[in-house]
């Protein structure tokens, strides 16, 4: 649960600007806290589904309200500034844009490059394994089969 808070805490309380947006953090935080340690889509499903009936239940807003778009994504590497705030990333198109830079530079310095295709699952799992990083003791286990880009 500390984890949950503590994503939460990483947020620039200057760009969470209403309720709404504390809300869509929120329901970012636990489901990466939670619902990204669920092994299956029906426990996934399950898992978003109960913070959905919550929100309306106990945080007396509408669902359509906090998430028009679906699960919001957060990070702090789409911003071109050097502070990185951790913020709500809204073009995922600049999202994928940036990663592929971040690629491209890697590529160009490393001894063995990697050429991934990154479509959006894959940019979403790199926003996860970023906001991991950030954390105090974060901690992650990627598993995959040899080849599949772990």
């Amino acid at each position: 649960l500390s984890k949950a808070f503590q994503g939460m805490l990483m947020a620039v309380p200057a760009k969470v600007k209403n309720d709404i947006g504390l809300y869509r953090l929120w329901f970012h935080e636990c489901c990466r806290v939670f619902e990204d340690r669920l092994v299956n889509n029906e426990d996934r499903d399950w898992f978003e589904d109960l913070l959905r009936s919550k929100m309306t239940s106990e945080l007396n807003v509408a669902v359509d309200d906090v998430l028009p778009q679906g699960t919001p994504v957060y990070g702090d590497f789409a911003s071109q500034s050097d502070a990185k705030p951790y913020e709500e990333i809204t073009d995922i198109s600049k999202m994928v844009r940036v990663i592929e830079e971040s690629l491209d530079d890697y590529n160009q310095t490393s001894t063995a490059p990697m050429n991934l295709v990154l479509f959006l699952d894959a940019a979403r799992h790199v926003s996860r394994i970023s906001r991991i990083i950030r954390q105090p003791l974060g901690n992650a286990l990627l598993l995959g089969v040899g080849g599949s880009g772990r």
